[in-house]
């Protein structure tokens, strides 16, 4: 054997075991990716759950939204009633309760008078 010969061996076997090893890491990523994969279809099968549960709840949410702004706004009428109401009241019934409460301190001026003179 030349030495020609033995140097095209070495690089023979040398390409035949790069090979193999080129061969091994295409295989081990394969692997990967198939597992890389089935872990994708997990989640995606997870996150349809959890998404939907999302909307359930976002559901819930606005209806409970919605009766809140309906007891705010029965609220607010009658909050408005009830001030309208005191409103009208004060003002109805302040006038005679000053007026009878006047004619008591005079009426007790003119009985205090009233004594004093007899």
């Amino acid at each position: 054997m030349s030495g020609a010969e033995v140097a095209a061996l070495v690089v023979a076997v040398a390409a035949t075991v790069a090979l193999c090893l080129l061969v091994a890491v295409v295989v081990w990523l394969a692997r990967a990716v198939r597992a890389l994969n089935v872990e994708v279809d997990h989640l995606r099968r997870e996150t349809a759950a959890t998404v939907a549960a999302l909307a359930d709840a976002v559901g819930h949410a606005e209806a409970e939204m919605d009766r809140t702004d309906g007891l705010l706004d029965a609220a607010e009428r009658i909050t408005a009633a009830a001030e309208t109401r005191a409103r009208l009241t004060t003002d109805a019934l302040s006038t005679p309760v000053i007026k009878a409460l006047a004619l008591a301190a005079g009426t007790n001026r003119a009985a205090q008078r009233l004594k004093r003179t007899s």
